[in-house]
Parts: structure tokens; C-alpha cells; sequence
């Protein structure tokens, strides 16, 4: 079945338009991103993470943390801290808890990476935040 036979709902539908059209990126390829170019690569995964991060509807982040969990574990380890420097916003609470849902589900081996880049933060809801996911 193409994406064209099938019904998505709409926070799918626009990440497949998004990736088709705007990256030139085959969807159902999500669990090979790693075989394209790194730069075409990078693109999807950065797309992904937004949606897992940025999002305010649960079903975009989830979608986009489904999507994440698909790829290559070696590939989104060896990329996915600069990939996150590029659209995340460490000092912003919401997308910073986002982000380390996102990390324990997916790879949990990057957790102390992500709590380590604002351990000396003087916002004390993202110290809040840090404190959650080290309890």
C-alpha cells in the first residue's frame, strides 16, 4: 500500500508532505534514513525531533518519537547531539523536557549528555526539569 492508497491522520499526513515534498524524502524509508545522504539524512531527523519537541499536540510527538525510535541506533548516536544544537532550545522548559522524553525512550545511553548541557542553568524549572529525569 502507497501512501496515497492509505488514510493518515492529519499530524502524519503533514510530516509526509513535509518530508516528500519539502525534502524529497520517501516516508516509508524512515527505517533506512541512515543509507541517504547525511545531509538528507540529518534534514528527516531534524524534522522528526521537532515534531517530538517542539510540538504542543501529543499525537505530533508522538509521531515524531515513533518515528525516531525506527532509525539505525548507531547512525542517530553519532548525529543526534548536533542535529539537536541546530533546532532545540536548551533553555526553553518545554522543548528541554521534550527532549530528554525523547532521549530516555530512544537513546537513553545520550541521557547524561542532554542533563549535562544545562546542569549549571539558573532557571530553576529547567533544574526542575534535570532533577525529574535524574531521580
Amino acid at each position: 500500500m502507497t501512501n496515497k492508497e492509505k488514510t493518515y491522520n492529519p499530524y502524519e499526513a503533514m510530516l509526509i508532505e513535509n518530508l516528500e515534498k519539502g525534502i524529497g524524502f520517501h516516508y516509508n524509508d524512515i527505517d533506512k534514513v541512515d543509507r541517504y545522504p547525511v545531509d538528507i539524512a540529518k534534514q528527516v531527523v531534524r524534522l522528526l525531533i521537532e515534531n517530538a519537541c517542539l510540538g504542543q499536540n501529543t499525537a505530533g510527538i508522538e509521531l515524531g518519537r515513533a518515528n525516531l525510535q525506527k532509525t539505525n541506533k548507531e547512525w542517530l548516536k553519532k548525529y543526534f547531539l548536533d542535529i539537536t544544537r541546530e533546532c532545540i532550545d536548551y533553555s526553553d522548559e518545554w522543548e528541554y523536557r521534550r527532549l530528554l522524553e525523547l532521549v530516555e525512550a530512544t537513546l537513553p545511553e545520550l541521557k547524561i549528555d542532554i542533563i549535562n548541557i544545562n546542569k549549571n542553568s539558573n532557571n530553576e524549572e529547567i533544574l526542575k526539569i534535570i532533577e525529574d529525569f535524574t531521580a
